[in-house]
């Protein structure tokens, strides 16, 4: 007879089932047996016992999730998103397979990096739409199979599937574009018609003498290098491998800066130095100034990241402050000028269409009633309305303030502006506010614009000199001191205003400049402005001896970056410019986080990371990657919009946490690449803000 609880007699039948059942009770055993589950069982139950936990099963959870097999990347998957510019932008999607379950693990997107993709058009299925969608394909294609099964904790390996799969593509869009330029370079000679026959001149010799003469008088300046052109589908790279270090660092239970920080082999943490936007100007604002894109706050070294941003905000307060009442300044002038015409008899025709109209100046309404004659003869000209009456009416008109009868101005306060006293026994007062009216009639007065790309005011100005002037009187207001308290970084992306053309920086508006002539204009104003100390792309990349001869005339005193933000790791960089102590880096397209953990360990010093204008709304890993790469100085832009406060929030976060643990490390002199001298004037730049 047999048994269901041992094995079988010899001499007993058994039925089929019984033979299963007993075949896989064996099966079972050595299953078990071979992965040590009864040792591991009586090993817990004994601890247990002695432990005796108030949660019995979390102690059994704990002790087998650490006998659990290590999770794997089971999956990729591909979403659009939309950027903070309202942008088409890709985001990857990393699933693993953890204790036998599939999920969610992270999620990441990276910033398409320069204006190609807007650049070309759906015509030729290059745009940014391509980008996207040949984007999609790789991730939730080609890159979900090559990384199915890899750990998500081992960085270099998947980067290196990266690499790998991203060379193979770029070689194949090297060579559909070497094809197409063929084609096209062969449909153009089809379509040239033959050359005229050279034209026959009596006077060759003078038409060459003088040709000659127009080509050596006409300087030549070393054409733009085109950048290799970024692959389709590249900020898929990018993306991925962002998302990967995401996923490593939530199984390794730890934040992503300490898991970049492990990948880098270093324990010592510091808290980069935020580099805050001021104010925006360049080729982008309404104003004539085409130079400075932004002015950038370099904060003192030794404060921590919330007493840079509560002094970078006090000091955006008070340039807004400034800046909303320099345009009714200039209409208290402007009536100063009006004023002093019609009182000495010069009322021009043209001044006639400001009798029965209204001009406005910001907030200050002049009106001009139809009795304007009659009240001149007696030195009463224009009539102000005025909510909020400013305090420099009351310093400049000392005349006494009375209504005027007869007008038809209702619900406004009315104040008399001007009186005989003023302009018939102080002529010489009189003169210097016609002058400054004329002056101030002539150029635009700053004054605030729209928020900026980059989170700072939009500055309206003709001049560079208007833009630090502005800072300088801010910071006076506080009681900073430039040179000590803040130091700035001038953002002037000059790559951008050459006009190829005449072979010139277009650095205001009608107002051309050489590359020598540009270089003298930053040394003349680096000595009237020494608290300058950093120049963010001064020339074009191609004028390598003006970079030189910039660098000889600044000394120590100031630090020229090259601005290398719109360029991906898998594009060659440029050579090294002389004179060049940094460079600003994005983390864009095919950008890999072991490409930034690589070109930190080459370059330790001489790295600023920065923020994109056109990241996906929610991204605010960008500090989590500053603090873990080690770098000195992190540029988030100005202190508008939620997606660059998000980056404040989480460094302010992060250096909270270093600084309960102990091991935050403070820095008490600015770090390259922006240190400078510590006597300004031994470096051979003075003067005064």
């Amino acid at each position: 007879m047999a048994s269901n609880k041992g094995y079988p007699r010899c001499d007993v039948k058994v039925s089929e089932e019984e033979r299963d059942f007993y075949e896989m009770k064996n099966r079972a055993c050595e299953f078990y047996t071979r992965n040590k589950v009864p040792q591991q069982i009586e090993n817990v139950l004994n601890e247990m016992f002695f432990a005796k936990p108030d949660d019995i099963y979390g102690y059994l959870a704990n002790f087998f999730m650490k006998l659990s097999a290590p999770p794997r990347i089971s999956g990729l998957n591909g979403r659009e998103v939309y950027d903070s510019q309202g942008q088409l932008a890709v985001q990857a999607e990393v699933m693993c397979t953890i204790r036998n379950e599939q999920k969610l693990t992270s999620c990441a997107g990276v910033p398409a990096g320069n204006d190609q993709w807007r650049m070309q058009g759906p015509d030729l299925g290059k745009g940014r739409a391509h980008h996207i969608t040949t984007g999609l394909e790789w991730i939730k294609g080609p890159l979900s199979e090559l990384l199915k099964g890899c750990d998500p904790c081992d960085q270099t390996g998947v980067d290196n599937i990266l690499s790998d799969f991203f060379s193979a593509r770029h070689q194949e869009d090297k060579e559909t574009r070497r094809l197409q330029e063929e084609k096209n370079k062969e449909a153009e000679e089809e379509a040239l018609p033959p050359p005229p026959p050279p034209p026959v001149s009596s006077k060759g010799k003078k038409a060459g003498e003088t040709a000659t003469k127009g080509a050596s008088a006409e300087k030549l300046i070393t054409p733009c290098v085109p950048p290799e052109p970024e692959v389709p589908g590249s900020l898929a790279v990018g993306a991925v491998s962002l998302a990967v270090a995401k996923s490593g660092a939530l199984i390794r239970d730890v934040p992503l800066y300490r898991h970049i920080l492990a990948l880098r082999s270093q324990s010592e943490f510091r808290v980069p130095v935020p580099l805050v936007t001021l104010l925006s100007c360049g080729k982008s604002s309404p104003g004539k100034l085409n130079l400075l894109e932004e002015v950038i706050l370099i904060p003192r070294p030794g404060q921590r990241v919330t007493q840079v941003i509560s002094m970078a905000l006090q000091i955006h307060e008070e340039l807004m402050r400034i800046m909303n009442s320099s345009t009714s300044k200039a209409g208290v002038r402007v009536i100063c000028q009006r004023f002093h015409l019609r009182r000495a008899g010069y009322a021009s025709e043209a001044d006639e269409q400001f009798g029965d109209g209204m001009i406005q100046f910001g907030s200050l309404i002049i009106f001009g009633g139809s009795s304007v004659r009659k009240w001149a003869a007696f030195g009463w000209v224009l009539l102000a309305a005025w909510r909020n009456l400013p305090p420099e009416v009351n310093q400049l008109f000392l005349g006494s303030q009375r209504m005027l009868e007869g007008t038809s101005i209702r619900q406004s306060t009315a104040l008399q502006l001007g009186s005989s006293d003023l302009f018939l026994e102080n002529p010489a007062e009189c003169s210097r506010l016609l002058y400054e009216g004329k002056k101030k009639s002539t150029e635009q007065p700053t004054q605030a614009g729209p928020m900026s790309e980059a989170g700072a005011p939009v500055l309206v100005c003709e001049r560079p000199e208007q833009a630090l002037d502005l800072v300088a009187e801010a910071c006076g207001n506080l009681g900073l001191t430039p040179g000590e308290e803040i130091r700035l970084a001038l953002n002037c992306a000059a790559d951008r205003l050459m006009d190829y053309s005449k072979g010139k920086y277009e650095v205001i508006a009608g107002s051309l400049k050489s590359p020598d002539e540009l270089v003298d204009m930053y040394q003349a104003l680096l000595l009237k402005y020494p608290a300058v100390a950093a120049l963010i792309q001064p020339l074009r990349k191609e004028d390598v001896d003006q970079w030189e001869r910039l660098s000889s005339v600044i000394g120590a005193s100031c630090s020229l970056l090259c601005d290398m933000s719109g360029l991906s790791a898998s594009q060659a960089p440029p050579p090294a410019l002389p004179g060049v102590k940094g460079q600003v880096l994005q983390q864009v397209n095919g950008t890999k986080v072991s490409d930034l953990i690589r070109i930190m360990m080459e370059n330790p010093d001489a790295v600023i990371l920065s923020s994109s204008h056109s990241e996906p709304c929610g991204e605010d890993c960008l500090s989590d990657l500053a603090v873990g790469l080690g770098v000195a100085y992190v540029r988030l832009g100005g202190l508008q919009g939620g997606h660059r406060l998000a980056k404040y929030n989480r460094l302010i976060a992060i250096e909270e946490e270093l600084a309960q643990q102990g091991t935050l490390v403070s820095r008490t002199t600015l770090p390259a690449p922006l240190c400078v001298g510590d006597n300004i004037e031994d470096a051979g730049i003075s003067g005064e803000v």
